[in-house]
């Protein structure tokens, strides 16, 4: 836990008049970025299914038709971790089976049957959601940098539509509590939010 980082957000944020304060309390201004940001979700579950069994189903190469059961076979694995009770009992009156992937383990033209069931198909229909899958990609661009080894950090972002907002980021809760208390009254009736 002693390398965990403490961090304090402060929204709303006068950015100059902090820039001024900063400087008084002898702070070094360190560098200057952007950030890109990009958040992919993942398509959905059933989605996901429907597009490999549409592949499976109109591909003429076998080899490629492996493929596309190996795909299948992974977002099934995937399925299993959320199927409740009621579902595996499911399963295993429709087809023998007590997780999807087990589905895998029978006969080739058994496996596409069932894979092109309606009974499947409606299981399948459950997951349309697809829970806590998302991407985020960030790339940072120093545009000048002028790094040394500092206790703490203060850095003042600006986002589009957003009002501008510091994050204070220190050795310890007393670090944090003690820049706050130097900056003042700069900071009142501003929100602050504990991460």
């Amino acid at each position: 836990m002693s390398n965990m980082e403490l961090e304090v957000k402060v929204l709303n944020i006068n950015k100059e008049k902090l820039i001024r304060k900063i400087k008084e309390l002898g702070g070094k201004y360190i560098s200057s970025s952007q950030q890109y940001l990009r958040v992919y979700d993942l398509p959905y579950i059933n989605q996901r299914y429907y597009s490999n069994v549409y592949e499976l189903n109109n591909e003429k190469m076998e080899t490629r038709k492996d493929i596309v059961l190996s795909k299948i076979k992974n977002l099934f694995q995937e399925i299993d971790q959320l199927l409740s009770d009621e579902e595996v009992k499911f399963l295993n009156q429709n087809f023998a089976v007590m997780s999807l992937s087990q589905i895998f383990t029978l006969e080739k033209k058994q496996i596409l049957s069932i894979l092109n069931s309606n009974e499947l198909k409606a299981l399948i229909d459950n997951y349309k959601a697809t829970p806590k899958k998302w991407i985020r990609l960030r790339k940072t661009v120093e545009e000048k940098e002028n790094k040394e080894i500092k206790e703490h950090e203060i850095d003042i972002d600006t986002w589009p539509g957003l009002s501008p907002f510091m994050e204070i980021e220190g050795k310890n809760r007393e670090d944090i509590e003690n820049i706050l208390n130097m900056l003042g009254d700069i900071l009142l009736k501003i929100q602050f939010h504990v991460q």
